[in-house]
């Protein structure tokens, strides 16, 4: 019997809305980059790099990124430029839904 791989819980969106906007999330497989993502604002666009880098720190990238855009899209630049605050909030993000417990 083949067993199956598990899907991991949470999964990275390829888009989403915030504060009307639609947000695009692209993941740039096979292309080694120094980042592991980037919030592009002019373009609504996060980008993630992942060639050679886990799930788990993919995802915190994500989060990373998406702290950045919730910030810009509410216009909060000033937090948004703070890189030790949104990587903060993103590892918590992170936390939070790795660990959140839902009643059935």
């Amino acid at each position: 019997m083949m067993s199956r791989s598990k899907k991991p819980e949470l999964q990275i969106p390829n888009q989403f809305q915030l504060g009307g906007q639609v947000i695009k999330v692209d993941v740039i497989a096979g292309t080694e980059h120094e980042k592991a993502g980037e919030w592009l604002p002019q373009e609504n666009l996060i980008r993630l790099y992942p060639k050679g880098r886990n799930y788990d720190f993919m995802l915190a990238t994500f989060y990373h990124e998406l702290t950045h855009a919730i910030l810009d899209v509410w216009c909060r630049p000033k937090a948004s430029s703070n890189e030790n605050m949104v990587d903060s909030l993103g590892q918590g993000l992170v936390q939070f839904h790795k660990t959140a417990k839902y009643s059935a």
